[in-house]
């Protein structure tokens, strides 16, 4: 698709004047608010699973057979790994109905707030000029739907990593005839751990697709390059991110992201990387 008439526009008038210049859009600002109240709601369902396990767990070493035997009847280790099975379970049911809803309402939001901003910053390039970014192309639609099915299974792993954390934890509590003394200190930390990573999840997330469906957007508009600009934040920055800030790249060659790998991609992509890029045209692409 060419470029939008006006972005030519004043792109070309900088090159006829003979200065090269760039013309900038505003940064595109992940929603926070959608990350904050996907996180809540991966909150609540810690909650209800850690719950649950409390209870169960409480209720498996209250047992008289459970007190009285521990590591000196084998009995007592096979109720343990039946009661890590039935959690298994729980957890799976309470899960399994509300990963879907709430992967499709991500992705359904985060579409929404790359619809807006990514308007609002091609209206600052051209002057004013109001553009249409709602549209969906077959490669937007796939994009989404594998966001989607790739969130799925980061919330179906929430309890999986979880529970075989508590797992071994009431095992070892079995095996020692220590029972709960030393296994509540762990399932509150652990429960703390799986609310962080939870946090995590959401926040990554949010800002890869976000990045993403901007990305094929700018693609679908005719625009080739972004300007990368560091968040600012954060007590250990990325130097790498932080050297890009203010310089422009072109999506066909995007810059590493992880000096480690090599890996190569935009802003957002990285784990945890709170960075954002600009919409930009230089004089260059002006015919």
């Amino acid at each position: 698709m060419r470029k939008p008439r006006r972005l030519l526009t004043k792109a070309k008038a900088a090159r006829v004047a003979g200065r090269k210049a760039i013309v900038r859009g505003k940064p595109l600002n992940p929603p926070a608010a959608t990350a904050a109240k996907y996180s809540a709601s991966l909150h609540r369902l810690v909650d209800a699973m850690t719950e649950i396990a409390r209870k169960d767990i409480e209720a498996f070493f209250a047992r008289p057979a459970t007190q009285a035997h521990f590591a000196q009847d084998e009995s007592v280790s096979y109720a343990a790994s039946r009661l890590v099975s039935a959690l298994e379970k729980k957890f799976a049911a309470l899960f399994d109905r509300r990963a879907e809803g709430l992967s499709e309402w991500l992705v359904n939001s985060v579409n929404k707030a790359s619809t807006s901003s990514l308007h609002a910053s091609l209206q600052e390039m051209s002057g004013g000029l109001s553009m249409k970014t709602s549209v969906l192309n077959g490669q937007m639609r796939e994009s989404l739907s594998a966001a989607t099915a790739q969130n799925v299974g980061l919330i179906k792993s929430i309890p999986e990593q979880y529970l075989h954390n508590v797992e071994q934890a009431v095992l070892r509590s079995v095996t020692t005839g220590n029972g709960l003394a030393d296994l509540q200190p762990m399932l509150e930390a652990q429960a703390g751990i799986t609310k962080r990573r939870a946090k995590m999840i959401a926040e990554d997330q949010t800002h890869k697709i976000y990045s993403a469906i901007n990305r094929q957007r700018m693609d679908a508009l005719g625009l080739t390059q972004f300007e990368w600009l560091h968040s600012g934040g954060g007590k250990h920055p990325r130097e790498l991110h932080v050297s890009y800030s203010g310089k422009v790249f072109k999506f066909s060659e995007p810059p590493v992201i992880d000096e480690r790998t090599g890996e190569t991609g935009l802003p957002g992509d990285a784990p945890n990387c709170r960075c954002k890029m600009i919409p930009v045209l230089s004089s260059s692409e002006a015919p």
